[in-house]
């Protein structure tokens, strides 16, 4: 009952931390927002669903470097009120991650599962600004592109440099390219005399 009405709770790297531990804080904090159990190698897919099971109304969890949830995080569907999840080495990007839709900061650094049909799924996380798919299995920049104008909110992308450099020179060829169709569109004889030179 001490922990009732307890709002925020850092645990991360945490000696001891099991799934037992997390099914008495799913038990017995039921009003929690946010919970940092990063770094927490004893901590499973079954304390995990406890968590979600026992505290729906969790806005901000960080579950990475949790060795024996970072492959399945298919158990979050009754967290609707998420908005910041950190999640990494992710060998699948399971569906409920994309139904997550009030998620607004999702940090998927070292993802094995980013392919591009992974990205495309993303898409639906309409409220995003911030996503981390750094140090993630390669893909092409073209289609990060893609899933950054597809974001509208999105703010912030966190990337490897050289991945990053090649999305900077893409968007802004695709600004360029805006930019010159635009002037076309508003003076197209001023636009014709430009195209000539």
């Amino acid at each position: 009952e001490a922990f009732a009405g307890l709002h925020s709770l850092a645990i991360a790297a945490l000696p001891g931390l099991d799934d037992a531990a997390v099914g008495a804080i799913a038990r017995r904090c039921r009003t929690l927002h946010a919970l940092d159990m990063s770094c927490s190698p004893g901590v499973s897919e079954r304390g995990l669903k406890a968590l979600c099971a026992g505290v729906r109304g969790l806005r901000t969890l960080d579950i990475s470097q949790c060795r024996k949830i970072s492959k399945h995080v298919a158990c979050l569907a009754p967290l609707a009120r998420l908005s910041a999840l950190a999640a990494d080495q992710q060998k699948e990007l399971p569906q409920e991650v994309v139904r997550l839709t009030a998620l607004r900061d999702l940090r998927l650094y070292r993802c094995a599962a980013l392919k591009e049909k992974c990205l495309k799924r993303l898409r639906s996380l309409r409220l995003l600004h911030t996503l981390d798919i750094s140090d993630a299995v390669r893909v092409p920049a073209r289609k990060i592109c893609d899933l950054m104008a597809h974001l509208p909110l999105l703010r912030r992308i966190v990337l490897n440099k050289g991945i990053a450099a090649q999305c900077e020179v893409i968007m802004n060829e695709r600004v360029e390219a805006a930019d010159l169709e635009a002037r076309a569109h508003s003076n197209p004889a001023a636009f014709m005399g430009l195209r000539r030179k």
